[in-house]
């Protein structure tokens, strides 16, 4: 198993690159669910890649995280932009 995470930049919005097999009989919740709705360009392109490789976005999948919450807070706005 690899855990890549960080400050990416980037929005996923709901977005789902999963296949739901992968979470079956595991503690992880399949859609993954967010406060973030947004999906930008940058999230896409990174959603592309991570289904290449075969890798998944676990922010928003555990109980503690379900829907995944926002790491960026300012007052011009919130965003998700850190991901696991």
């Amino acid at each position: 198993m690899f855990i890549i995470m960080g400050d990416f930049n980037v929005r996923v919005g709901n977005s789902d690159s999963s296949n739901e097999i992968v979470f079956t009989d595991t503690a992880l919740n399949y859609p993954r669910l967010s406060y973030d709705e947004i999906l930008n360009k940058r999230g896409r392109a990174l959603l592309e890649m991570m289904n290449e490789l075969g890798f998944e976005i676990c922010d928003g999948r555990s109980f503690s995280d379900t829907p995944a919450h926002f790491t960026f807070l300012s007052s011009v706005g919130k965003s998700i932009i850190d991901q696991v």
